[in-house]
């Protein structure tokens, strides 16, 4: 009896140990995970404290604050300038920094709406875009159709995101665009209380399909027009075609006469009247 129990005590001695080296590893997996993160949490409060991110954010917020006077939903900004935005979706991703990358070398904006459950995975992407000048939005914590949702779900979604983007050290995102287009009065009366401005799309180049370069840059270009807002995502899947996509897009509107704008900047009045020129959503 005395031998049994020695070898029980045994084994359990023998399992305690095995679970403190687990225990361990674990822990030394985590500070490893731990340290990026950290590292590009610190990068995102760096680039939100530029001179170049108080001054974005701002201007964006004035402009915002603005618009939110005459309307909620916005689909296309003033017919009266030769002017387009280009949005993407659903980051930070992988494909994010390729994103921004090109679009420096490029020298045009964009604007971004994130998507928060891949906020702590990439905060290093999201000071790429904050050092860029370009403009962090809200697109939701987990990308749900919200129409059907019920108020505090919806709620809890669109704060979610806007909390979580603060909580890195990016400025409270202005804008919302909803997954799917899917909003309704219960959507708009949340951001208006956020002090959002739901941001739909003019053309919608489905690069989400991965339909190849050349049909993303034909969408992109046949849909251009003054005002118009294209959509297209750095997140979500697979983006390398669109990361491809953008020197032929920016080339060939630029070439047209169109000049590459942030949202915001898309939607600055210069005098002229909210109700005249511009696409809003219901």
């Amino acid at each position: 009896m005395d031998r049994r129990r020695a070898i029980v005590v045994g084994l359990l001695a023998l399992a305690a140990l095995a679970g403190v080296g687990f225990a361990v590893h674990e822990s030394r997996d985590h500070g490893a995970r731990a340290a990026p993160q950290r590292a590009g949490v610190a990068a995102v409060h760096r680039a939100s404290a530029s001179a170049l991110a108080r001054r974005v954010a701002r201007a964006d917020a004035r402009v915002v604050a603005a618009a939110l006077r005459h309307v909620s939903v916005v689909r296309q900004g003033t017919r009266h300038r030769r002017e387009i935005a280009l949005t993407f979706d659903d980051g930070p991703s992988a494909y994010t920094h390729q994103v921004v990358s090109m679009l420096r070398r490029l020298r045009v904006p964009g604007t971004f709406f994130t998507v928060g459950i891949h906020l702590d995975r990439y905060p290093a992407a999201i000071a790429g875009e904050l050092h860029a000048g370009f403009p962090v939005e809200d697109h939701t914590v987990n990308h749900p159709a919200l129409a059907p949702m019920p108020a505090a779900g919806q709620r809890r979604e669109i704060r979610g995101d806007a909390r979580r983007l603060t909580g890195l050290g990016a400025p409270w995102p202005r804008l919302f665009r909803p997954p799917y287009g899917s909003y309704d009065r219960t959507t708009v009366a949340i951001t208006r209380s956020l002090g959002m401005l739901v941001v739909l799309w003019t053309v919608d180049t489905e690069d989400y399909l991965r339909p190849g370069r050349k049909k993303i840059v034909a969408k992109a270009v046949a849909g251009a027009r003054p005002g118009a807002i294209i959509l297209m995502h750095d997140g979500g899947g697979d983006r390398s075609q669109t990361v491809a996509a953008l020197p032929a897009i920016v080339r060939r509107l630029r070439q047209r006469g169109y000049r590459l704008v942030t949202v915001p900047q898309l939607l600055r009045a210069r005098g002229m009247s909210l109700g005249r020129g511009w696409m809003f959503g219901a």
